[in-house]
């Protein structure tokens, strides 16, 4: 699985990022490639996987100048892909960058990195209870 991404080309005069709001999927054992339309355009993605829901976040414009986090799951069962409202303590969208995430004993852990001094903090969501 493949979410978002940029591609950076020169058009004439002028460079571009373009941001994809596509989700690639290849299958490694009938090597079929299958492009899904996202809600949201994004890049720097992370994922992870837990049971049939893959985990997502990345960053999506707002502006030419401003980014904000975009955090949803993809159902690899329905290939519907929802964002999910978030929020986490201390912090605000624009103070911070998702660096990763894991999912250890049903827990979604979620590496964050400050932008203004590279501390990176580590958030927790109980899967069964969240």
């Amino acid at each position: 699985y493949i979410f978002g991404g940029e591609n950076v080309e020169t058009v004439g005069s002028t460079d571009g990022i373009f941001i994809y709001d596509n989700l690639v999927t290849y299958n490694l054992v009938d090597k079929i490639v299958d492009v899904i339309p996202l809600s949201v355009e994004m890049n720097y993605t992370s994922a992870v996987r837990y049971e049939n829901l893959i985990f997502v976040a990345g960053r999506s414009a707002v502006t030419n100048m401003q980014t904000e986090i975009v955090f949803g799951a993809l159902n690899t069962e329905t290939k519907d892909f929802n964002e999910i409202p978030f929020s986490f303590e201390n912090l605000t969208s624009d103070e911070f960058n998702i660096e990763a995430m894991t999912v250890l004993e049903n827990t979604l852990y979620v590496a964050l990195s400050k932008k203004t001094n590279s501390t990176i903090t580590i958030q927790a969501v109980n899967l069964e209870n969240p």
